[in-house]
């Protein structure tokens, strides 16, 4: 009986340093994964967005996108003082009416319908007129030169900002291409700038990460749904590297819907400090 046991102590020891082994080196390939960034410097983050590093010291941060958690969202019960920096990755979430700092544009989109896509082309003319508190950001893809909107000649709160698709996410995004390796949502270049100005916190709203379609505060005409077979995985790993890298900052997801086990903080209702 003695014998016995002792086999199965030894047999359960062997299989949990087999566990640990693998789960270790899984963490290590992660780390690897996260720290692969484009290895060339880019000119045009250092003249767009290095300016901004560690600009937001101390603020709370809220990264908007378009999904339909964004309709219960109440600036003014989340932002008391007024001194929110306020940064979007979708398009059109200025539609809302809430006021945007920092907005980034993605994909041109050219010859997508108006209506149907939330990209420049189709909606060129409103976000042309509609001016960012701080500054409006157009895509500059390292890797497609052509799959970027061009800067409106007359607008003075323009800039480009260098994507690598083919980098992992980078955490000096002012001197090196903003990586996206881990998928295509507009909120992962979001966070790696707001990271990157150094808030004490960061809340997402109307990240909700699951097919569920858009906001309807965004009068979008067809709330299609969104497709994130690959973005889970980038999502998980945005966490590992924003611990990584910022673990002084605080991130939060205001009323999840898809980014529920990730491990952020997680709030309910109109003010994610309730």
């Amino acid at each position: 009986m003695k014998n016995l046991l002792k086999l199965l102590l030894y047999a359960w020891r062997a299989i949990f340093l087999t566990l640990f082994v693998k789960s270790q080196a899984s963490v290590e390939s992660l780390s690897t994964l996260q720290f692969t960034s484009a290895s060339k410097v880019s000119k045009i983050n250092q003249h767009s967005i290095l300016p901004f590093r560690g600009i937001n010291k101390g603020k709370t941060a809220i990264g908007l996108c378009a999904g339909p958690s964004l309709d219960k969202y109440v600036h003014k019960d989340v932002d008391e003082r007024g001194d929110a920096v306020l940064v979007a990755g979708n398009n059109l979430v200025f539609k809302t009416g809430i006021p945007i700092d920092f907005l980034f544009l993605g994909v041109y989109g050219r010859g997508r319908p108006e209506g149907y896509d939330t990209s420049y082309y189709p909606n060129k003319k409103i976000i042309d007129k509609y001016r960012c508190k701080e500054r409006k950001f157009f895509a500059k893809y390292r890797d497609q030169p052509d799959l970027g909107p061009p800067l409106p000649k007359r607008e003075k709160k323009v800039g480009q900002y260098e994507v690598d698709t083919g980098a992992s996410f980078t955490a000096d995004v002012g001197n090196y291409a903003f990586g996206m390796r881990q998928g295509g949502t507009q909120m992962f270049a979001v966070l790696q700038f707001l990271l990157y100005t150094k808030p004490r916190r960061i809340i997402l709203v109307g990240c909700d990460a699951a097919n569920t379609g858009y906001s309807r505060r965004i009068s979008f005409k067809k709330r299609g749904r969104q497709k994130f077979e690959r973005l889970t995985h980038g999502w998980v790993q945005m966490k590992t590297f924003a611990d990584m890298n910022y673990p002084e900052i605080s991130l939060h997801v205001h009323n999840p819907i898809g980014l529920v086990d990730i491990g952020w903080n997680l709030s309910y209702g109109k003010s994610p400090f309730l």
